[in-house]
């Protein structure tokens, strides 16, 4: 991007400024840095906008090395350890149990749409803006509108990156009618009825069967299989809930790496506490653990199980606490119901009189 900004330059009258003033130069790379997080913001912000209008409600969006969330409803800045994470990313919750092919798609379209308008934006500034010599605030406006524009055209165009669809290839998803397309909402609708407070148990059955439906997205394969692993394992069937288990953990490297921990811990929790495997549940713990910085329910609730079967009974006594403190920031009230009853059981296992 900073050679692109720099031929872009060159063919005004700013490119000997550009090579006789150290001052920019030394700008150049802290004006960069500043460009690339305000761009990364305002496309996010986008999808936030977009989700809004849609009636979605607000989960949280990370940029660089921040992230804003939501907890008991009031908004809350972290920090992000999550390098996976650090390109930007929003999460958006639909509040209805049924996804809106219209309404999804004006999310998805909110950042492309932001980076577009932010970046003729500047690009218009920046015309405006004095030319006679090169200063750090013009080096910046340069930098905005470019990488905005950049931004928006690496977003626009259908492809898919690990684990991840691109913006323009989410909407050619929402708006074709294939395979791919009805597990893409398939898998959206078990989202969004979880949300509404649907335990895994009551997945409607059809929706099930369509989010397996077969596709060349594994990364979308590997969701359907985890959705049945919640099914049958709320509904106790534990042969049905392992078969999906394995053929999730088979395809984990096709899953965005930000995410890969998440499958893992249900793996720590499964192999612990139906298998009693300390091996197999040890190993997934190890490789997930450093990349679970926020503590969700199921990261207490594996860590609980793991504990439990080494003996550690005080250990999974906090671990238990903890995981019952976590349920009162999360907003997936379906998987809660799940969590509930997994903490009872370990409970049950570590007090049989409880």
């Amino acid at each position: 991007m900073v050679g692109i900004t720099i031929g872009k330059l060159a063919k005004g009258e700013n490119v000997g400024a550009i090579a006789d003033s150290m001052t920019n130069i030394i700008w150049l790379l802290p004006s960069l840095l500043l460009a690339v997080f305000i761009v990364l913001a305002v496309h996010e912000g986008g999808h936030v906008i977009g989700g809004l209008l849609a009636g979605d409600k607000f989960g949280f969006m990370t940029v660089g090395p921040l992230t804003l969330t939501k907890e008991k409803g009031k908004l809350t800045f972290k920090i992000n350890r999550n390098l996976s994470m650090a390109g930007g990313l929003a999460l958006m919750m639909p509040t209805g149990g049924n996804i809106n092919a219209k309404k999804r798609a004006l999310m998805v379209a909110g950042g492309p749409i932001m980076s577009l308008i932010f970046g003729l934006l500047m690009l218009a500034i920046y015309q405006w803006i004095a030319v006679n010599s090169i200063k750090p605030i013009q080096i910046l406006i340069t930098l905005l509108s470019f990488t905005s524009l950049g931004i928006f055209l690496t977003t626009i165009i259908p492809y898919k990156s690990g684990g991840f669809m691109s913006d323009g290839m989410q909407l050619l998803n929402i708006f074709r009618n294939n395979p791919e397309s009805q597990q893409y909402f398939a898998i959206l609708q078990l989202f969004a009825i979880s949300q509404h407070g649907i335990r895994p148990a009551e997945y409607d059955s059809q929706t099930l069967s369509t989010s397996l439906l077969p596709s060349p997205n594994i990364a979308l394969v590997l969701s359907a299989h985890l959705y049945h692993h919640y099914h049958f394992l709320d509904k106790q069937d534990i042969p049905k809930a392992k078969y999906h288990l394995d053929e999730t953990a088979q395809r984990l490297n096709h899953y965005p790496e930000a995410f890969r921990y998440m499958v893992q811990l249900n793996i720590v929790f499964f192999e612990a506490f139906y298998h009693k495997n300390i091996e197999i549940a040890q190993s997934n713990w190890e490789q997930a653990e450093p990349f679970a910085i926020e503590k969700a329910p199921s990261y207490y609730i594996a860590k609980a199980a793991l504990t439990s079967l080494k003996g550690e009974t005080e250990d999974a006594t906090q671990a238990i606490a903890q995981a019952k403190e976590s349920l009162t920031h999360s907003q997936d009230k379906g998987m809660n119901i799940l969590y509930q009853s997994q903490i009872q059981q370990i409970e049950q296992q570590i007090s049989p009189e409880i």
